[in-house]
């Protein structure tokens, strides 16, 4: 193993946006860093199907295990990296991590950051067709901060993406307070390896709760779904719950396939999950779903109830721009039956004057007064 200096380059993207009237403008300013410029500082290679206990088998506990992998990552501080840029998840350099009582990845800590974890199958068998979930898919919590889930790809299910399926609880959580700059990009959440079919994760594809701000679900998109984008779809729970503030949603596919073209809905229709579901759930304040400059929107179509919902007094000062709500990729076949954008929460936005601030799609449901 040889540690290479690690490397980063950021870039400050603005955009404004006004209420009725041209009232109360604000400006974002979203810091993106670019994937391409990391490197990789620590590799911890497994080698072996065994564990540490001696037992599984006994010849090849120890060296070479998952399990001294994870506790080698630890001990060395600074920035690791679980898995690798691969042709498909789990080939080449990717893990299988599945079949743990708990998360199957745990990053943890104010010391855990720039860490990487990309190219793996977490939460299903080794073919990515059939669950093998853990609790969690990953957990990232107190305070580990600028670390990234998945990365670049240029079609969904290759590059840095990871499979994040099957798994009984969340495919992916972030919590705490000071659980900051995290990226979550390129990713596969709660569908089949092929992003044709569902795959659910038992509760939410990806949440944001108990005071995480400043996090990233996505990135900028040619097309929504590729570059930094994730495909969330399929799972039993909302595709993304921000129960949090300040955190962005962009570039993604919300509830179709990895081609963009047909519905894999988010949400159960007989038992929602917490009695919620739909695409994306909001009941934090200041997040961005979308934004107005280019490559920034979701399509958010497909879902079961609601495609977007920004639910309770608590959901302030959110805005929705930018999307494709309630059609395919192409903007021109609806994918979705039930409704569009339900605003419950006073004080947020919904499109905007600027130029690419309207969302294209189905209606607004506001509530009644």
């Amino acid at each position: 193993m040889s540690p290479s200096r690690s490397r980063s380059r950021r870039r400050n993207l603005q955009f404004e946006h006004q209420r009725t009237g041209g009232r109360n403008r604000r400006k974002f300013i979203l810091s993106f860093q670019d994937l391409e410029m990391r490197r990789l500082l620590s590799v911890f290679q497994v080698t072996s199907t065994g564990d540490n206990g001696g037992v599984n088998p006994a010849q090849f506990a120890g060296t070479g295990t998952f399990r001294q992998a994870i506790i080698d990552s630890n001990a060395s501080g600074g920035s690791n990296t679980i898995g690798g840029i691969t042709a498909a998840p789990g080939t080449g350099a990717g893990n299988l991590i599945s079949g743990a009582s708990n998360n199957g990845v745990w990053i943890t800590g104010g010391g855990a950051t720039g860490d990487v974890v990309e190219g793996n199958l977490i939460g299903t068998d080794v073919s990515g067709k059939n669950p093998l979930g853990n609790y969690d898919g990953v957990e990232i919590l107190n305070g580990a901060s600028g670390n990234t889930i998945g990365g670049l790809i240029a079609t969904a299910g290759t590059g840095a993406g990871n499979l994040i399926s099957g798994n009984t609880n969340d495919g992916l959580e972030i919590t705490g307070s000071g659980v900051s700059g995290n990226l979550v990009a390129g990713n596969l959440i709660g569908t089949n390896a092929a992003g044709t079919g569902a795959l659910a994760n038992g509760a939410y594809g990806v949440e944001i709760d108990t005071g995480a701000s400043g996090n990233t679900i996505g990135g900028l998109a040619a097309t929504p779904g590729t570059g930094a984008g994730n495909v969330i779809s399929g799972n039993a729970g909302p595709g993304v719950y921000l129960k949090s503030g300040s955190n962005v949603v962009l570039g993604n596919l919300i509830g179709t396939n990895a081609a963009g073209e047909a519905a894999i809905p988010n949400g159960l229709i007989s038992a929602p999950i917490g009695g919620i579901n739909g695409g994306v759930y909001l009941t934090g304040v200041g997040n961005t779903i979308g934004g107005t400059f280019a490559g920034a929107g979701n399509v958010i179509s497909g879902n079961v109830n609601q495609d977007v919902e920004i639910a309770g007094t608590g959901a302030t000062d959110d805005l929705v721009a930018g999307n494709y709500i309630g059609l395919d990729i192409t903007g021109t076949v609806k994918l979705t039956s039930v409704g569009g954008i339900e605003v419950d929460g006073p004080n947020n936005t919904i499109g905007g004057t600027v130029a690419g601030a309207a969302n294209v799609g189905v209606g607004v449901i506001l509530p009644a007064t």
